[in-house]
């Protein structure tokens, strides 16, 4: 883990930030080094050092909604590749891409009563596989911030956050 070294005012933050998400990014700069904002698939394959795909819910990826006026739905054929399949696609090329970092996210949790959300399928899937390949190794590293001891390999792979931000296991308790 990567732990900070120096403190940087919020405003010098903003700023940075602030100046990077106006840069037109279509100018060529996509690929030069810095944060880069996509969409999900649209850089097929390129390679980076960290990839972070957000919102990977029980929603995801959206039900096909077609329109009644769409010419190509009609004339579809049997082999041709559904909304969910381009999906899967596109979750599989970014884990491709990640050189060395990879971060997936979905809402684990109901913001209501803080009941287990499950993730999409492509990521529920992706986590079985990864099961079914390694076997967990017990120790106090794999324990280290849990309850209790994992029994799975995703269990050390997912990491669950607390509801609220003055949550307790924030402040080292």
């Amino acid at each position: 883990t990567a732990e900070a070294t120096t403190r940087c005012p919020l405003g010098a933050v903003r700023s940075v930030l602030g100046r990077l998400c106006e840069a037109n990014v279509h100018s060529g700069a996509a690929l030069s080094g810095g944060v880069t904002f996509d969409a999900l698939g649209s850089l097929s394959g390129a390679p980076f050092r960290v990839v972070a795909v957000l919102g990977l819910g029980d929603d995801f990826p959206k039900a096909e909604q077609p329109l009644g006026f769409d010419p190509l739905r009609r004339s579809q054929q049997p082999l041709d590749p559904s909304a969910r399949a381009l999906s899967r696609a596109a979750v599989l090329r970014s884990v491709l891409a990640a050189q060395n970092t990879l971060i997936f996210t979905y809402p684990g949790q109901s913001v209501q009563n803080n009941a287990a959300l499950p993730p999409s399928v492509i990521l529920a899937e992706l986590l079985d596989t990864l099961d079914d390949m390694f076997v967990v190794k017990s120790g106090p590293e794999q324990c280290k911030g849990r309850e209790a001891e994992p029994s799975s390999f995703h269990e050390v792979l997912v990491t669950r956050h607390p509801l609220h931000p003055f949550d307790p296991r924030y402040f080292g308790a």
